[in-house]
């Protein structure tokens, strides 16, 4: 049985150790791997919001949502890094834009969105529900009432892509 002195002191000594290595200029290669990181509030920003998931997310993570809304209050939902967005189901997991911004906003390639509704986006621009200029999958996701003023020369438009990119729509349902 060891003393807390005599631990304390074990993990100065690793602490040393480790510090020398990296002063050494020797590289301590980093374990990289995709995380999962679970909304758990419904409000649209602080601690356990989808936005703030997305702000704490790395390339390749799953954001999961479980059933439930999130209504909009601050602005479309920008996506900056290749990451999966997976609700619950499209009848339970629901995202609007509260008709006074875009829903997503995905900025990065390899991303992928599914079981979820996306509803209720408006923008004067294009997407009101989804703007993509990167590339997107869509599986199980219903987009539905959404309104932007600019693209493809109608007056509604749910999805918007900006350039010539992949985009990826599995069992899912656009409709404006």
């Amino acid at each position: 049985m060891f003393s807390p002195r005599g631990t304390a002191g074990r993990w100065i000594v690793v602490a040393r150790c480790v510090a020398a290595v990296g002063a050494a200029g020797l590289a301590i290669p980093a374990v990289a791997s995709a995380g999962t990181i679970a909304v758990t509030s419904n409000a649209d920003s602080g601690a356990g919001s989808l936005r703030a998931a997305l702000a704490a997310a790395g390339s390749g993570d799953t954001i999961t949502i479980p059933a439930m809304t999130i209504t909009l209050t601050s602005g479309a939902l920008p996506v900056t890094k290749g990451i999966t967005i997976e609700g619950s189901g499209a009848r339970a997991t629901t995202v609007s834009g509260n008709n006074s911004s875009g829903v997503f906003d995905v900025q990065a390639p390899g991303v992928t969105i599914e079981n979820l509704t996306i509803t209720k986006g408006h923008t004067v621009g294009d997407g009101g529900g989804v703007f993509t200029n990167s590339g997107l999958t869509l599986s199980h996701v219903a987009i539905v009432d959404n309104t932007a003023a600019l693209g493809g020369g109608r007056g509604r438009h749910t999805f918007c892509v900006s350039a010539v990119v992949k985009v990826t729509v599995t069992l899912s349902c656009v409709n404006e």
